[in-house]
């Protein structure tokens, strides 16, 4: 009897890491990953600083990922690291917001001018490549609010589908680049994946994976040694949209073709 016991409490454990492992391999297969580039095609970039002339340009390295990325920056380079060059040489070494980079970089306006702790504008003649184009066409921003952010990862996730280039404001005053997270088989977001331009001295610098904890309505990234999970979360989100494939009229040609065109519609109705 003692036996018999004994094998029905063997089998009892045995079936119950069945039944674990089973969880287990469900929860796994309906985690997933989402990647910007798996939708919208290119890949990631990471621009590094090389810490002599630009050890404060975190936003100007995260806005040349992106504006490569998307398109609207190959009117002044190939590449990311071209265009971080390009903003190496326009500005002075200080913190600015990747919005108004997009903003000079479309303009040539830049709203911290003359303003005391940002980062100045130094040549002139430079930027303005779109100045017929209204930014604010293609920018999306949401900053962290009094009741904190906890809607950040949806934004990220419902603007990366939609097609923008995603940057992100780090409560630690600094700027990076996202191009995807994770979520669970609840449709919880558990991390994200970014490129950042303070990390180049680690030995596995590159795309980093950075696990998200939701507190106090704030999204803290924790990781690899480089982020506290306790310290730092997303405080800014901003987002670029992909170039269009003809870079749309200047409103004023488009509202003159839209006049004529309505014409032309009058014209047949008539007929």
């Amino acid at each position: 009897m003692k036996r018999f016991d004994s094998l029905l409490e063997c089998y009892k454990k045995i079936l119950m890491v069945g039944v674990a492992l089973v969880l287990l391999s469900s929860a796994n297969a309906f985690a997933d990953d989402y990647y910007i580039y798996d939708d919208w095609g290119g890949t990631w970039t990471d621009v590094d600083k090389e810490w002599t002339d630009d050890t404060v340009l975190c936003w100007a390295a995260a806005s040349s990922n992106i504006l490569n990325y998307t398109g609207w920056g190959a009117v002044a380079g190939n590449s990311a690291a071209e265009l971080f060059s390009y903003f190496n040489n326009a500005f002075s070494d200080a913190g600015s917001l990747e919005n108004y980079a997009y903003e000079w970089w479309f303009s040539g306006t830049y709203r911290p001018q003359k303003a005391e702790g940002w980062a100045q504008l130094e040549v002139e003649n430079a930027g303005a490549f779109y100045p017929d184009l209204n930014v604010n066409d293609y920018m999306r921003v949401e900053t962290q609010g009094e009741d904190g952010f906890s809607n950040a990862l949806s934004l990220i996730d419902t603007w990366m589908e939609e097609g923008y280039g995603v940057s992100l404001g780090i409560s630690s005053a600094h700027s990076i680049t996202a191009w995807g997270f994770s979520y669970d088989e609840a449709g919880l977001y558990t991390g994200i994946y970014v490129t950042d331009s303070d990390d180049g001295s680690l030995a596995n610098n590159g795309l980093m994976y950075y696990t998200l904890n939701l507190v106090n309505d704030l999204w803290y990234l924790d990781g690899n040694g480089f982020y506290d999970g306790a310290v730092d979360y997303i405080s800014d989100v901003v987002g670029l949209k992909m170039m269009p494939t003809a870079v749309p009229v200047p409103s004023s040609l488009l509202l003159m073709f839209c006049g004529l065109l309505g014409c032309a519609c009058m014209r047949r109705r008539s007929a």
